[in-house]
């Protein structure tokens, strides 16, 4: 598993392949950055496959005590990722333990990865376990900063739920010549009220 201190958990939502109209469902998916194998590849990146992704989920969820049920099956999904000419670049975590700058904006290109990534069942309760168990001295592994960036939304939308700072609304639909709507929740906050 190349250095097991140095793997970075990293996740995002993925959004259906086709369009739906009320209830989009995607899914939640997680992934393994590490170290490269040589250091003489210092601007590459790596993700673990196979058994040694199977093998480090494994452990992962021994340690930290999460249920089996809670992660589907993996599967490869398509990333638009920084690269810089044409390898891909490492996250900032695994870049600043390279000793690497992150390039200049000119020199990067958003190139597709397949990434093999292991699907969540219930994404909301998981990260906020997550972030909790990852926040513990743990040498296993750290989180990226889109764990923390997911963790903090779904914080957010929680409030907004919790809070019934939302309304109905119609949201307008165009079909050729015909505009039709709807039914949607518009956020609302509290300080507009004033």
């Amino acid at each position: 598993m190349g250095n097991v201190g140095m793997n970075i958990l990293h996740g995002t939502w993925v959004p259906p392949e086709e369009k739906q109209d009320f209830e989009a469902k995607g899914f939640f998916a997680l992934w393994v950055e590490t170290l490269p194998s040589s250091r003489t590849r210092k601007t590459a990146c790596t993700w673990l496959t196979g058994r040694k992704l199977k093998s480090f989920y494994t452990k992962f969820l021994d340690t930290f005590k999460f249920k089996k049920t809670e992660l589907y099956s993996s599967e490869k999904v398509s990333f638009l990722l920084p690269a810089k000419n044409g390898v891909p670049f490492p996250s900032p975590e695994i870049a600043g333990e390279l000793g690497l700058e992150f390039p200049f904006e000119e020199e990067l290109t958003l190139d597709v990865q397949k990434i093999e990534c292991i699907k969540i069942a219930n994404p909301v309760p998981f990260l906020s376990e997550l972030v909790f168990f990852l926040s513990y001295e743990n040498d296993l592994c750290q989180s990226g900063r889109d764990i923390i960036f997911w963790h903090h939304f779904v914080m957010v939308v929680k409030n907004v739920i919790q809070a019934h700072d939302y309304i109905p609304s119609l949201v307008p639909m165009k079909a050729g010549r015909v505009i039709a709507f709807a039914p949607g929740w518009e956020p609302v906050s509290r300080e507009l009220e004033n």
